[in-house]
């Protein structure tokens, strides 16, 4: 709680100096205020209240978990200072679901501190905390996702947040390319180096059809209902050197002079149409000596994620999502094969910043020890409110 007064009373003395001329309240921008000192910022929150409830098995109904829980509380400050090409974004959260707890074992509340320089119109500078340009759906706000969450995929190889440098260029205007690079620490959010290695994370993205309808292509579902095809294909690749993280960026700590080499590689596609959505991406890790101990290893292998909706006239969307994650020779002992199958329905009652959200996901995992698939039946329901 002390986290959260002391950011509303920053706020304060910051809009105080600031003087606004003009505050302005939108769903899509928050709240602004305009000052004549060449001063803009924009004030946003929301709030995720979620229910989950999984079974122990498919052959009982009898619950391994089942709880409330307040998934994520996030404020975030973004805008420019001095002048329109100097910009900024500053982002908290305020859950211990949200705050690396249990890996950083400190309330982690910091998410962004970013500072960027637009020096061109199509070519941006940014230095600071804030996400690596990794794979599309990492990219995507939580707040903007077809489902409760993000896919197993994501979370088993995802990049995450990271302090470096990070540099954006477009080119192009009928059939952009992107392209996105970093340089980092790689040892992810607020985490000292612990060598004088580096990480390095390239995004090339393409979009053979013409750009989104205001960057529809950073969130999930057809929105806009984009009234002429559109598709974006993106490739990554990331080296991280001499991590101390199971993740890279994430995971638990290896331990005293334990450290990992690793590369990851990811292809996505996005593609909206008329209210139909269709995404997909695939995802390679691989580690020199992926094992640590006999309970501690860094995940090495592939996955796959496929999701589909389509968007109804009355803003309720079905969806189906498939998930899989396939461990190399060298961990398949240690950790299954997984596939997940996901029914969702979402219904936007504004856009994505309020709606509510359930998805039903069949868990198949393989034993190895039995050679067979255990199952196992997940059930969410999420609210979500902000501006």
């Amino acid at each position: 709680m002390q986290y959260v007064l002391f950011a509303l009373l920053s706020f304060g003395v910051f809009a105080q100096d600031l003087q606004p001329e003009k505050v302005e309240l939108t769903f899509k921008d928050g709240i602004t205020f305009r000052a004549q000192n060449d001063l803009l910022m924009r004030l946003r929150f929301r709030i995720q209240n979620r229910f989950s409830a999984t079974t122990k098995d498919t052959d009982s109904a009898d619950l391994k978990n089942a709880e409330f829980s307040l998934r994520r509380m996030r404020l975030r400050f973004d805008g420019h200072a001095l002048d329109p090409r100097l910009l900024y974004r500053v982002q908290l959260s305020f859950t211990r679901a949200d705050q690396d707890w249990d890996n950083a074992e400190v309330p982690n509340i910091l998410r962004d501190a970013v500072v960027g320089w637009r020096w061109n119109e199509n070519h941006t500078l940014w230095a600071g905390l804030a996400k690596l340009p990794g794979n599309r759906q990492r990219v995507i706000s939580s707040s903007a996702q077809q489902f409760v969450d993000r896919s197993l995929v994501n979370a088993t190889f995802n990049i995450d947040r990271d302090i470096g440098l990070q540099h954006y260029s477009k080119f192009g205007s009928e059939k952009p390319i992107w392209l996105k690079f970093a340089v980092s620490n790689g040892e992810g959010r607020n985490q000292i180096n612990k060598n004088a290695s580096m990480a390095t994370t390239a995004r090339l993205e393409w979009y053979p059809l013409g750009s989104f309808h205001d960057d529809g292509d950073n969130f999930e579902a057809d929105l806009y209902r984009e009234p002429n095809p559109k598709l974006g294909l993106a490739l990554v690749t990331s080296a991280n050197q001499k991590s101390a993280r199971t993740g890279g960026q994430t995971g638990k700590d290896m331990g005293d002079g334990e450290f990992r080499s690793m590369e990851s590689r990811f292809f996505d596609l996005v593609f909206k149409y008329r209210g139909y959505s269709f995404s997909s991406e695939y995802a390679k890790r691989t580690v020199g000596n992926p094992v640590i101990t006999n309970k501690l290893f860094v995940f090495e292998g592939e996955g796959y994620n496929l999701q589909t909706g389509y968007l109804l006239e009355s803003n309720w969307e079905p969806s189906l999502r498939f998930s899989l994650i396939r461990p190399s020779s060298y961990i398949d002992e240690v950790t299954p094969e997984v596939r997940q199958y996901t029914a969702g329905l979402s219904r936007y009652i504004k856009n994505h910043v309020v709606k509510i959200q359930t998805d039903l996901t069949y868990n198949e995992q393989y034993a190895y020890s039995s050679t067979s698939y255990i199952g196992s039946w997940q059930w969410r329901v999420q609210f979500e409110v902000g501006i």
